[in-house]
Order: C-alpha cells, then sequence, then structure tokens
C-alpha cells in the first residue's frame, strides 16, 4: 500500500512503500527517520527533522523545520509541530495540537 509524504520546504509529494524507501526519501532534505518509526499518511516534513525509534506520527501531522521527535513520542493526528521544537521520549501530543 502505498503512502504519500510531502517535505514542506520545497511541497514536494513523494509515495513510497516500505519505511526504508521513506528513509532514502528523507535523506535528500536531511531528515533522520528511524527504521522502526511509525510515519502515517500525508504527513508534512521539514528540512532537518529527526524522528526517533518506535515515535508514531498520525494522519497528516505537520512537522516544521529541525523538530526533534523523541524515542517512543506519540504525535496525534493533524497536529502541527513549530520550527526547532525538541518532543522528548515517551511524550504524546494530542490530535489537532499546535
Amino acid at each position: 500500500m502505498n503512502k504519500t509524504v510531502f517535505f514542506l520546504h520545497e511541497n514536494n509529494r513523494h509515495e513510497y512503500n516500505s519505511m526504508l524507501e521513506l528513509i532514502e526519501i528523507a535523506k535528500k532534505y536531511n531528515t533522520v527517520i528511524h527504521e522502526d518509526a511509525q510515519i502515517s499518511d500525508f504527513v508534512q516534513l521539514g528540512q532537518s527533522c529527526v524522528i526517533k525509534e518506535n515515535a508514531i506520527l498520525g494522519y497528516a501531522v505537520e512537522l516544521h523545520n529541525q523538530v526533534e521527535i523523541g524515542s517512543r513520542a506519540i504525535i496525534g493526528e493533524f497536529a502541527s509541530i513549530r520550527t526547532n521544537v525538541k518532543i522528548g521520549d515517551s511524550c504524546v501530543i494530542g490530535a489537532k495540537s499546535s
């Protein structure tokens, strides 16, 4: 099943079939995604983000530039995380938060 991710600074849309494929796409934008992270469909990623192991990004989450998502953190659907924000390990951000 294809999923779609957007990279905000160029408004580029990429479809991918596997987490490893997404990790390779993200490298073009200086973004690091751990292979054990879970990324839902229509997530928007800024440049130079870090998504650590077992983090979960819900449907249509938006991460601006230089955002770090900690291990086991959960970001609810439609949440927006602004530039230079670090979400700690095991934190939970509710749906539609900004």
